[in-house]
């Protein structure tokens, strides 16, 4: 025996009784078309010629009790009966005639349209009760969802009474049901009236689309009190509404704490001297305080909705991969120092930044909190106390170091001061020794010549020792200036080879020379190129024994032209080598050193040739081994070689006896004994001279006498040069364009500009040859008769 089991969706006896239903209904299909043979066959006599109402009563019974398919079969069942039994030829499913097939046609169709009309029936029926059924249960949510107390439920009108509600929201407003029975309730009248106008906004929404989207209001209790309400409704009939009320009396409290709780937060973090800021996964600025801005250097308002490449770009780089770490790792990171610098300010700030991940209750992250606290100005403080501690150890090394230095240049300066002293005088003991014995006019001529040649010799050493010093001092005032034009090197060196020719003959010395004859033009000062020369040639022959070799040598290498003066002396020793160019350095500074000199010429040798973008340097292999000093200057580009003349200056001509005949000249100087000289030295020259001690004095004799040339000192008592060539330029207009020399012993670069300044067409320094006094008048003279026609040639 077969037992009934469970299938996918119900038990098996479900399925037995759906089949045994299903026979039963096709069972009275066969049954009642059975029956209405029998009845037919029993009353054929009555019933012929018309047997087909039984068999449509039997369809109609089939089809109204088992439905469409039990209906069909009785159809086709009394179909074939009636073709069988009441169609010719009878007892037979041929069918010959035409018009037994049309009344059997029309049977069948009959048939089919009782099935059909019955079906549909059936299926209207159906539809009936699952909507009963629908809406029963409807009915039965509603009325367990409005009794249930979670939402209050009204029926009312839209004239503003409730008609029916249920306990919760009676419990809500504060009413009772006696109050509802009685009309008490009216939600007009409960409505506040700052609610009155979105109230009736809603009634029109319900007019136009049968439902109110919900919206918030508030309720007055029978108490006074108000009631904050959500409120949704749909119309139910024409001028009958039902409404959902859900109290939001709780949601409106943790709304106002919530919003007390944010305030009192921002507030918090404002008022926090502390930069503070959330970034979202994306890294944008989802909150900031003004500290951060202050700290960024940036606006509060830039920051907000913004990633931080485009608020902070230089410190994006540093801090973004910090940010994702936090977010990836869900970990804190703390005390971390950046430094950047802030746009537009442009100004490098430093903070030290903690960063932690702001989540959610199961854990997701969704984003990063950042406190930020300015330390720009504790690294500033900390930066200079770092500085002014190494300052303090810089200062005290200095301090050391100008302790030493002092008290070395102090041993300096009184060596040089008694070398000076020394060196001064010394010129001064032949000078005035053979001056008194000149005097006494007792000596022969060979020694009077003698005499004359040592004054002289001695006079031009103190008057180079001047220039030293006066060279020196320009030179640490970064007042020596070069007069810059081609230079023929092998020509200068020849004139400062004759300046010291003297020297080289007294002491029996070898000279050696050798000039490449590529060598090309440079541009220099002739002067003080000869000077340098002349420095390492009077060096060389100052310390190289008698009989002794000094070789000077010029040639090209490469864009360069090198002069090197080499010679077989008592050299240098390594200690001294790395100061020989230092001023008032002296390897022997003691009173027992053999050679004189103040020091100075080498100095002055190396501040020359780096003025003309030169090089100079010593070599010795040590004492007694001679020393080399090379010199190299930059060539002069783009010369031809045009051989030792190139400097383009006309040939000397040798001086006339009398250059100044008939030349009227003014000399002022407040020493009597300069008055003299000069005034000897121009007249020797053919000139007519006369004498002024003051400026004064020399203004009284040009009301009478017009010279030719002024010569004038400049630093004089009362009235100097400067003022006197001021009071010229104030006199008729003949006495404006005399000529003038300043004659002086300031014979600084600044004083030759204020001279010229002044007015004075020509600057000479104390003291000077008679030759170059009497060529400066000659030049002066040649020159301004170019200009005026009238003035008078020596």
């Amino acid at each position: 025996m077969t037992q009934n089991r469970p299938g996918l969706f119900g038990g098996g006896q479900t399925r037995s009784t759906t089949l045994s239903l299903q026979l039963l209904q096709y069972g009275v299909a066969v049954l009642s078309v059975a029956l209405a043979l029998g009845i037919n066959l029993l009353f054929r006599t009555y019933l012929e010629p018309t047997p087909t109402p039984l068999f449509f009563a039997a369809v109609m019974v089939s089809a109204w009790y088992g439905g469409l398919g039990p209906g069909l079969l009785a159809t086709v069942l009394s179909t074939i009966v009636v073709n069988y039994f009441y169609i010719s030829p009878l007892y037979s499913l041929n069918i010959n005639n035409v018009g037994y097939l049309m009344r059997l046609s029309v049977f069948v169709m009959a048939a089919l349209l009782i099935n059909s009309l019955n079906q549909a029936q059936r299926s209207a029926q159906r539809r009936a009760e699952a909507n009963l059924q629908a809406w029963r249960d409807s009915e039965a949510r509603f009325s367990r969802l409005a009794e249930s107390g979670i939402i209050g439920t009204i029926l009312a009108d839209l004239n503003g009474s409730v008609i029916e509600a249920n306990d919760a929201f009676l419990n809500m407003v504060g009413y009772t049901r006696e109050d509802l029975c009685s009309g008490q309730v009216r939600w007009q009248e409960m409505t506040p009236a700052e609610y009155l106008d979105v109230s009736q906004r809603s009634q029109a929404e319900l007019r136009t689309s049968g439902v109110c989207t919900p919206f918030e209001k508030e309720y007055i209790r029978k108490d006074g009190s108000r009631a904050p309400i959500l409120l949704g409704s749909a119309m139910l009939t024409e001028n009958t509404v039902i409404g959902f009320v859900l109290d939001i009396t709780d949601r409106k409290q943790t709304e106002l704490a919530l919003r007390q709780s944010e305030t009192t937060l921002n507030a918090l973090i404002a008022s926090s001297p502390v930069g503070i800021a959330l970034f979202d996964r994306e890294l944008r600025y989802v909150h900031a305080n003004e500290a951060l801005a202050e700290i960024n250097g940036i606006p509060l308002s830039e920051h907000l909705g913004q990633r931080l490449e485009e608020v902070l770009p230089a410190w994006a780089p540093t801090v973004a991969p910090i940010l994702q770490r936090v977010m990836d790792t869900n970990e804190p990171l703390l005390n971390q120092e950046i430094s950047g610098v802030t746009s537009p300010s442009n100004l490098m700030r430093h903070a030290l930044v903690n960063y932690f991940p702001v989540c959610l209750s199961d854990g997701q992250v969704l984003g990063v909190g950042v406190t930020s606290m300015d330390v720009t100005g504790r690294k500033q403080a900390e930066a200079v106390r770092l500085r002014l501690a190494e300052e303090r150890e810089q200062l005290l090394a200095r301090e050391k170091t100008a302790r030493a230095e002092a008290e070395t240049a102090n041993r300096i300066k009184d060596e040089f001061l008694a070398v000076l002293s020394h060196e001064l005088r010394s010129p001064l003991n032949p000078i005035l020794g053979w001056s008194k014995l000149l005097q006494t006019r007792k000596l022969s001529e060979q020694k009077t010549q003698q005499a004359l040649a040592t004054i002289e010799r001695n006079a031009k050493l103190q008057t180079q020792l001047i220039e030293d010093l006066l060279d020196v001092s320009r030179i640490l005032r970064g007042k020596l200036v070069l007069n810059i034009a081609p230079v023929s090197l092998s020509s200068t060196i020849e004139a400062a080879l004759e300046t010291v020719k003297l020297a080289i003959e007294t002491k029996g010395i070898r000279i050696q020379k050798s000039f490449g004859h590529e060598t090309d033009l440079i541009m220099g000062d002739t002067a003080r190129l000869q000077q340098v020369i002349w420095n390492l040639l009077t060096n060389a022959v100052k310390f190289t024994p008698p009989g002794g070799t000094v070789a000077i040598r010029l040639e090209q290498n490469h864009n360069c032209v090198q002069i090197q003066v080499r010679d077989t002396g008592i050299g240098i020793t390594p200690d001294f080598l790395p100061y020989v160019f230092d001023y008032f350095r002296q390897e022997d500074g003691t009173t027992t050193r053999k050679f004189g000199g103040l020091g100075l010429g080498l100095a002055i040798v190396r501040h020359i040739t780096e003025l003309h973008g030169g090089t100079v340097w010593a070599e010795s292999l040590g004492e007694g081994m001679g020393s080399t000093f090379t010199v190299q200057l930059p060539l002069l580009k783009g010369q031809d070689d045009e051989g030792p003349g190139r400097e383009g200056e006309p040939p000397a001509t040798p001086a006339p006896p009398y250059p100044l005949v008939g030349i009227h000249v003014l000399t002022i100087d407040d020493d009597g004994d300069v008055r003299e000289l000069v005034e000897f030295v121009l007249q020797q020259a053919g000139a007519k001279v006369r004498v002024a001690a003051s400026a004064t004095e020399a203004l009284q004799q040009l009301e009478t006498f017009s010279p030719d040339v002024l010569i004038s000192d400049v630093g004089m008592p009362d009235m100097d040069g400067y003022m006197l060539m001021r009071q010229i330029k104030a006199l008729a207009p003949e006495r404006q364009t005399i000529p003038a020399i300043a004659l002086t012993a300031y014979a600084g670069e600044i004083d030759r500009q204020e001279a010229i300044a002044a007015g004075f067409q020509l600057h000479l320094a104390k003291p000077v040859e008679p030759e170059t006094l009497i060529n400066a008048i000659v030049t002066l003279l040649n020159k301004n008769s170019a200009s005026d026609p009238n003035r008078p040639m020596p």
